[in-house]
């Protein structure tokens, strides 16, 4: 693996973690929703309905919070080493683009325009930096 597809790994685990939290949310307003009404003795449903509905929304909630918190320890794990090796780049324009892109999401045009730069430069920089992280990535 390369210090680019590392960096970019992170991105997208950050992207997948985002993804199950808002699953999560639904979830969750999907068990809040369903309602456990006790059955009258005319209108007995096979199969348990609500209830079953409820553990089911439930069984979905405790599994995915469960690959939740894993994809959150590994990306927690993954950031620090990244944030310190990125630390120890000397220019500070190289750590901004490496930091923005990968780790706060921004596009290259938001870069470029929050440095004062153009995109070709800022893809310029990003190359560079690139290549400053990867030195020290492989030491």
């Amino acid at each position: 693996m390369t210090a680019k597809e590392y960096l970019r790994q992170i991105r997208r685990l950050d992207e997948v973690i985002n993804v199950k939290l808002e699953q999560l949310d639904e979830l969750r307003s999907m068990a809040e929703r369903v309602t456990s009404a006790p059955p009258t003795l005319d209108r007995v449903q096979p199969g348990g309905g609500d209830q079953d509905k409820l553990g089911t929304v439930v069984a979905k909630i405790v599994d995915l919070s469960s690959t939740l918190a894993d994809s959150e320890d590994e990306l927690l794990s993954m950031r620090q080493h990244a944030l310190e090796l990125i630390k120890r780049i000397p220019d500070s324009r190289h750590k901004t683009v490496l930091y923005d892109y990968y780790f706060n999401r921004k596009t290259w045009e938001q870069i470029a325009v929050d440095m004062g730069f153009t995109y070709q430069w800022v893809r310029r920089l990003h190359g560079r930096a690139l290549q400053e992280f990867e030195k020290l990535w492989e030491s």
